[in-house]
């Protein structure tokens, strides 16, 4: 696992990967030390939407100086927490990472073409993943990440009997009655439905293929 850095805690409320890294002992980079200290998202901006931005914010000058001491040569695999969807899976911002996303040994992979962190997010600007690996007080989340990282130390892709990929196309732009993952009778796929930090309903996303 030279070639990857794990990078956890961008928001300071999501620490169970935190914690799941370090009771195995396995090296990370906290991303917003300061907002885990006082359990806040942030302290004044969003951190995954900071990167690339030219504010003089906390979390942008975070940014900068994170994009300075992480290698340009090698992944990322940026672990989350969310408040409404407990089912893991990868996201990728670039079709070429599919195949290491691959690796990680979830089920599911989405692929962000409607990209709500508009180009700002870690993996934005540098080659990698994010992983949501449940809520954020789940113990599962904890087992979750350290089963990725375990994943990641095989040399081969994971054997999965299945993986969907799905692909990310708009937000949800009113309330409704949504199961995440579960195709809705509008004719797409939620995800992020239910309470979310993005100010929307959800997102709407459609199945690719099955890899």
């Amino acid at each position: 696992m030279n070639n990857i850095i794990f990078v956890t805690a961008l928001h300071g409320n999501e620490t169970k990967p935190t914690l799941a890294l370090a009771s195995v002992g396995v090296e990370q980079i906290i991303g917003n030390p300061e907002a885990v200290s006082k359990n806040v998202r942030f302290i004044e901006k969003d951190l995954n939407a900071s990167f690339g931005t030219r504010g003089r914010t906390y979390e942008e000058k975070e940014a900068k100086n994170l994009l300075k001491h992480l290698d340009k040569d090698k992944y990322i695999v940026d672990f989350h927490t969310n408040q409404s969807m407990s089912q893991p899976f990868a996201i990728v911002v670039d079709k070429k990472m599919i195949e290491f996303a691959k690796r990680l040994g979830l089920p599911k992979i989405v692929y962000m073409k409607f990209n709500i962190k508009k180009k700002h997010s870690l993996i934005d600007l540098r080659e990698g993943v994010s992983v949501e690996v449940g809520k954020h007080n789940s113990i599962q989340s904890i087992r979750t990440t350290i089963k990725v990282v375990d994943n990641l130390k095989r040399r081969s892709t994971i054997a999965m009997r299945k993986i969907t990929l799905y692909e990310v196309f708009d937000i949800i732009r009113k309330p409704g009655e949504y199961v995440n993952f579960r195709m809705c009778n509008e004719g797409f796929v939620p995800l992020f439905s239910g309470r979310n930090s993005y100010n929307t309903y959800g997102l709407k996303a459609r199945i690719m293929e099955n890899l």
